[in-house]
């Protein structure tokens, strides 16, 4: 089996392997070191640590081919009720803006609710997906197709918010930058994308965004190829 029963199964498993470890070395290809079926006979605690050794050395080997953790975790945090209400209202949303109504969709990405899957106060979906998925979660928004996917929906988002309050930031922006020396005129024309620091860009506890600049770029890569 992949998987312990629970974790104190795990960490009892592993405890009694590196026993074994430390009294007899692993040979170069990982697997548990031999001992003389002698001295393994006259000690059952060395026997125990044997089998708890192989047992393993063959779950890392066979969770790194299949890559069975990855899976895994990303399968548990999908079936999160939290996930499930986050993706859904990103649906409804992509949904709106693609048959005609964008301000509606803003509205979804940015409006707070009551949703009983965010177990507290009201929150919109984006700030429900940082704060109750992605921040919850290091290994789930690590993932590489987790940072693509969270780029893709912040895009989406500051497309709508900047279709609809982009051109008055920008007027604003541009009325300031006249009082500042040495700074050319600003044009609000001139400036096409976004200029509002997205949800997901804050930094997390080790002091990195929740979503790297590297996964936006490919998203944006992707938007702006042509097809």
């Amino acid at each position: 089996k992949l998987l312990f029963a629970s974790q104190e199964e795990e960490a009892n498993m592993r405890s009694r392997a590196e026993r074994y470890n430390k009294a007899v070395p692993p040979g170069q290809n990982g697997q548990p070191g031999r001992i003389s079926p002698e001295r393994l006979a006259s000690d059952p605690v060395l026997q125990d640590g044997q089998q708890a050794a192989q047992y393993i050395s063959e779950l890392t080997f066979y969770r790194q081919v299949s890559n069975f953790m990855h899976h895994y975790n990303r399968c548990f945090v999908e079936q999160n009720s939290e996930t499930v209400a986050c993706r859904k209202a990103f649906y409804v949303a992509e949904r709106l803006n693609f048959y005609g109504d964008p301000f509606k969709a803003l509205r979804v990405y940015r409006d707070s609710t009551s949703d009983p899957a965010w177990g507290g106060p009201a929150l919109s979906p984006l700030i429900a997906w940082r704060d109750l998925v992605l921040k919850r979660n290091k290994d789930f928004r690590n993932d590489s197709l987790i940072q693509e996917a969270s780029a893709e929906i912040q895009l989406r988002y500051q497309l709508l918010e900047n279709r609809f309050d982009g051109l008055e930031l920008k007027r604003k922006l541009a009325l300031g930058s006249a009082v500042v020396p040495l700074l050319p005129p600003l044009n609000p024309d001139a400036v096409q994308g976004p200029v509002t620091v997205g949800p997901f860009e804050i930094l997390d506890e080790d002091g990195r965004p929740y979503v790297s600049e590297s996964a936006f770029q490919t998203v944006v890569d992707k938007f702006t190829s042509p097809q």
